[in-house]
């Protein structure tokens, strides 16, 4: 896992961080030890990121899991976002959006909303949504 650290002028601290997604979290600063965190925002006031953004990180289904799992237990409660750009659909490894959709229905804990589609005819339809905490 390997890390990059920016301070801006402002004061703003902005991090970058790669690895594995079931194991990343051991190398963020704030992240929930388990979801019923997201239940009770007010114990731990740093826990958590305000906005999370991802792009073309869903291609895999079988990783769609544990990056879901990753996401919970880094999102900030109760106002915490997630914008994510995906392919409706990954030819060849079987992932896309209804497939993490539908994962995220199913587990109840968070909402989904369709930012834009962007459909230009000659290649696979792209979408950004926007997660948050219910």
């Amino acid at each position: 896992m390997r890390s990059k650290e920016t301070q801006c002028h402002t004061g703003t601290e902005l991090r970058f961080f790669a690895g594995d997604w079931s194991q990343i979290h051991q190398c963020l600063p704030h992240v929930h030890n388990s979801e019923k965190d997201l239940d009770s925002p007010g114990q731990n006031s740093i826990s958590g990121y305000d906005i999370i953004l991802m792009a073309e990180t869903i291609y895999s289904i079988s990783a769609q899991h544990s990056l879901y799992g990753l996401i919970k237990k880094c999102i900030s409660s109760p106002c915490g976002v997630v914008y994510m750009a995906a392919k409706k659909h990954y030819f060849g490894v079987g992932g896309g959006t209804h497939q993490f959709l539908s994962m995220v229905e199913k587990d109840g804990i968070m909402a989904a909303s369709l930012i834009v589609e962007v459909a230009d005819g000659s290649s696979n339809v792209r979408e950004v949504w926007k997660f948050s905490i219910k």
